[in-house]
Order: C-alpha cells, then sequence, then structure tokens
C-alpha cells in the first residue's frame, strides 16, 4: 500500500503551489513525485447548445499551449460559490448568454497524477442573448458553430482541449440516447 512519507513546498506562486511528495510504493520501492495544487481547486465548464445545435465556445489565448485556443467557457469556483452558480455566471460573462436550463453532466479530474484539480461538466440550454460586463484581462471571442462542426474538428484535432472534446462527446451521446428514448416512446 502506498504512503506519503513527506511532503515540501518547492514553488508557491498566485495561483499554483507545487508539492514534492517522497512516497513509499509499499514493495519497496521509494519515489519522489511532484504535484501541483491550484487555488482554487475546482473549475467549470460549459457546452452552450441553442435550439439549432450550434454550439457556443470561445476562442482564447492559453498561456500554457502560448495560442489561441477554441474551448468551452470556463472558469474557476471561488469558495463560497456552487459550481452551477458558478457556471451560469461564467457561461453569461463569456458569451453574452443567459442559460435557462443548465444540467452538471459530470465531473472530471483532469490529470490525478499531478494535480488536485476538480473539474465540472455543464450543458447550458433555453439561450437568451443577455451581455454582462466582462473581465477585462481576458481576450475572448465567441464562436458559434453547429454541434457537427465543431464535433468534427474535434477529431480532426482542431479543437484540442479535452474538456470541450469530453462535452461534445457526451453530448452525441446525450443526443443518441434522447432519440432512441423517444423512438422507444412512440
Amino acid at each position: 500500500m502506498e504512503k506519503v512519507l513527506n511532503k515540501k513546498v518547492v514553488y508557491k506562486g498566485r495561483v499554483l503551489r507545487v508539492v514534492e511528495k517522497e512516497i513509499d510504493f509499499g514493495n519497496g520501492r521509494m519515489g519522489t513525485w511532484e504535484t501541483m495544487f491550484t487555488d482554487p481547486a475546482e473549475g467549470v465548464s460549459i457546452l452552450g447548445v441553442d435550439t439549432q445545435e450550434n454550439v457556443y465556445l470561445i476562442r482564447q489565448f492559453k498561456g500554457g499551449t502560448e495560442t489561441r485556443m477554441i474551448h468551452l467557457p470556463s472558469g474557476s469556483v471561488p469558495t463560497g460559490v456552487t459550481p452551477q452558480a458558478q457556471a451560469a455566471a461564467e457561461f453569461q460573462e463569456e458569451t453574452g448568454y443567459h442559460a435557462g436550463k443548465l444540467t452538471q453532466l459530470i465531473t472530471t479530474r483532469s490529470n490525478p497524477g499531478y494535480t488536485d484539480a476538480k473539474g465540472y461538466l455543464f450543458l447550458a440550454e433555453d439561450l437568451t442573448h443577455k451581455p454582462i460586463a466582462r473581465d477585462e484581462i481576458e481576450d475572448t471571442e465567441l464562436v458559434i458553430m453547429t454541434f457537427s462542426e465543431a464535433l468534427e474538428k474535434a477529431l480532426k484535432g482542431e479543437i484540442e482541449d479535452q474538456r470541450t472534446i469530453i462535452a461534445l462527446l457526451l453530448f452525441e451521446k446525450l443526443k443518441k440516447s434522447t432519440v432512441t428514448s423517444a423512438r422507444v416512446h412512440e
């Protein structure tokens, strides 16, 4: 059985903290791992879909890749705020659309070997155009395309963000199960 023997903070920034951990793997082997912790440790990502099955994504500069990427509207969940409330606020801030219906699809861990980050994926529906003040630091561009086009871009590697790809595939699965369910009830 694995056991963490020692922990040492090796870096502490404004949002990230890196901890070096000495681990006894219980099989006679020892190792040192580095784990990244974020503050806050939770985030939301939202797939907006309108009645014509257009999806609402954003294009934004990402520091890790140093490129502008197409991805889901997303953001951190501040302490004391529920993921659902943050998803509603973040979607409206980044797209200018209010979600009349917001459904949590799944909870994810992006890379549990290296980080404690936890993500919540939501589906936003019943969209109404209601722009609000945006975060001045973020330079986001709203990208609206058909669901089919977005899925094709993901499968071709033109959309690389894993949360976006997961949300598109989950939505495709939901669409198929809704059609199957509707046929069963006819």
